[in-house]
């Protein structure tokens, strides 16, 4: 398994799930926090936390590693 968050971006790049899902687990209680400040319940907030990680996911080629994936991320969500 990739020892750093860019191997896990890379390997997520080729198509590697593992790899996306270990991203999904290390920050998906992050993404929850935030929206579930705007969501109106529990579902709703899961919802917005999926809609998050499916747009992160198909925008993962234009994460330059400028930032922290977690900033990055979290624009995301601020978006959705």
């Amino acid at each position: 398994m990739p020892r750093t968050e860019r191997e896990l971006i890379n390997r997520a790049l080729e198509g590697d799930q593992k790899a996306f899902q270990v991203l999904f687990g290390k920050y998906s209680h992050r993404v929850y926090r935030m929206v579930s400040s705007w969501a109106a319940d529990c579902d709703e907030a899961d919802d917005l936390v999926q809609v998050t990680f499916v747009r992160a996911f198909r925008s993962l080629e234009s994460y330059r590693g400028d930032a922290a994936f977690s900033t990055w991320l979290t624009r995301f969500a601020f978006n959705v």
